[in-house]
């Protein structure tokens, strides 16, 4: 970490060195420290799919699944070849029907 904060503090426009940071916080689960990396460097670099793609993955591991699905959307959009943006919608779109069956499941006990 200490290597990516001195690469930043010489050069605060590298779009990469925030994203390497980002992937560094992730690792850790330190989502939204990845978040605001990932979002500084689309801030620099906003046609860059596989940062959105990475924010969108620390948007899922940290439960905000709406944002998550937004970013996979922006990372397709730019690059709609990319299998592993679009696995990774999928992953989301899954998790939000099964989300949305539990809740259903829920109200009808309640109803009961």
């Amino acid at each position: 970490m200490k290597d990516f904060n001195a690469a930043i503090s010489i050069n605060s426009r590298n779009d990469e060195d925030y994203n390497c940071r980002g992937n560094a916080y992730y690792a850790q689960g330190k989502y939204k420290k990845a978040i605001a990396d990932f979002s500084r460097a689309i801030e620099l670099d906003p046609n860059n799919a596989n940062y959105y793609n990475n924010r969108g993955l620390a948007f899922y591991n940290q439960g905000s699944y709406k944002e998550a699905l937004c970013n996979y959307n922006k990372a397709i959009e730019l690059s709609p070849e990319n299998e592993i943006y679009r696995r990774n919608k999928a992953k989301i779109s899954f998790a939000h029907l099964l989300l949305l069956n539990i809740e259903k499941e829920n109200n009808r006990c309640i109803m009961m």
